[in-house]
């Protein structure tokens, strides 16, 4: 596999957003994006909801994997992955409504990033749909203190029920609103790109948790969130968020969603 040609995250532009996507740097990293007041009106909003817990397993995850806790509102496919695509797209209009009390107290970040990424981009940038309207879920708020097993996130692999599968590249996108200050909490992204063979047609690929020897030796590339930053990363490069040893009066708080290049230039946001 080729090498990053830089071995730190860089500033967010055109060059380097089409860089990542092609995965030839690790990260992209935008600095305060939000204000702090920003950052504790989300946080605050975040803790007033009531946050679903799953463990983070289907039944075809490894046993180890199911006692890890993500605490979230919002929506991710990864739920649906073995449901008709009509039962996302129902949760997909349901969420929106969990997410709103949020984004009211505090700002959009959704909103925001599309519009950083408008002129950056060599197509239209937008929350993916169907082709009759209907519009994907697009925010998952977490508190991920709890960390997360090494995966990879690439939909041609993984939703070839949605539009999104069109893709041919991937990024995930984390806004940070809350970070805590002891040991943890880091991610590491591991530049293996995730290659699988799908066997059958509609077959869906395992993600969750990757083997450590798909990315023994591999170069990585590690970061500690900053409140008020977003980080950028190539979704299909293995990745994983290390527990939080002692979070003390704050939680790791932020807000994800996918960015998907489809063959036309524009990009479609999910999650």
């Amino acid at each position: 596999m080729a090498g990053w040609t830089s071995d730190d995250a860089r500033p967010l532009s055109r060059e380097s957003l089409t860089a990542l996507f092609d995965n030839e740097i690790p990260a992209i990293r935008i600095p305060a994006f939000a204000a702090p007041g920003e950052c504790c009106a989300f946080a605050d909003a975040m803790r007033q909801c009531t946050p679903r817990v799953v463990q983070g397993a289907t039944e075809h995850s490894a046993p180890a994997f199911t006692g890890q806790p993500i605490v979230f509102i919002g929506l991710t496919q990864y739920e649906f992955k073995y449901r008709p695509m009509s039962d996302y797209l129902d949760a997909a209009d349901a969420s929106r409504a969990e997410v709103a009390p949020v984004l009211a107290a505090a700002f959009d970040p959704v909103e925001r990033l599309m519009a950083r990424l408008a002129p950056l981009s060599n197509g239209e940038v937008g929350i993916a749909q169907e082709p009759g309207g209907r519009r994907y879920s697009s925010t998952i708020i977490r508190n991920s203190n709890a960390g997360l097993s090494l995966h990879a996130d690439f939909a041609p692999y993984q939703a070839p029920q949605l539009t999104v599968s069109a893709c041919d590249a991937q990024l995930a996108w984390n806004f940070y609103a809350e970070v805590p200050a002891g040991p943890g909490g880091h991610t590491t992204i591991h530049n293996a790109p995730w290659h699988w063979q799908r066997g059958t047609a509609g077959e869906i690929a395992e993600n969750y948790p990757l083997d450590p020897a798909d990315v023994a030796g591999a170069e990585s590339f590690t970061f500690r969130p900053e409140e008020g930053e977003v980080v950028l990363f190539n979704s299909r490069n293995p990745h994983e968020v290390f527990r939080v040893e002692d979070p003390g009066p704050k939680d790791r708080i932020g807000l994800a969603t996918f960015i998907g290049r489809m063959p036309s230039g524009a990009l479609h946001l999910w999650s």
